[in-house]
């Protein structure tokens, strides 16, 4: 985390980097952790890249925002299927109200896209809303 007080006073930004093999479905929207290879009798591992930054803003105590972009790509073997995941695109961006120091009102906005090995991709676009209150 790193604060932005040039922006405003409680304004950051935040990364993540992930790197390695055999982890992909501990990431959102990542790959298998792994594939068995028929021809060898063997599990391999997928490796994986990701990362998932954002921007959070104040626009006032009571209003605030997060902007947010994250990427994963899986290093596939050479044997997996053309419908196998390979990478992913996202981006959100919210609007959170705080009306009362225990209670947070949200909308966000977010656009997905994957792509599978063999090229084949979708896009989708998704409005939430949430509530959330501390007790």
């Amino acid at each position: 985390k790193i604060d932005l007080p040039f922006l405003g006073a409680k304004d950051n930004f935040k990364l993540t980097l992930h790197y390695g093999d055999g982890y992909g479905t501990q990431l959102k929207g990542g790959p298998q952790e792994g594939a068995f290879n028929t021809l060898t009798s063997e599990l391999e591992t997928i490796g994986i890249f990701g990362t998932y930054g954002g921007i959070q803003h104040f626009w006032s105590d009571k209003f605030r925002s997060n902007l947010v972009y994250g990427y994963v790509n899986a290093d596939n073997p050479g044997f997996v299927s053309g419908d196998t995941f390979d990478n992913t695109n996202y981006v959100a961006a919210d609007l959170i109200w705080n009306p009362y120091k225990k209670v947070n009102i949200g909308v966000e906005y977010l656009w997905g896209r994957r792509e599978n090995k063999d090229g084949a991709s979708g896009n989708s676009n998704r409005f939430l809303f949430s509530s959330r209150v501390d007790f």
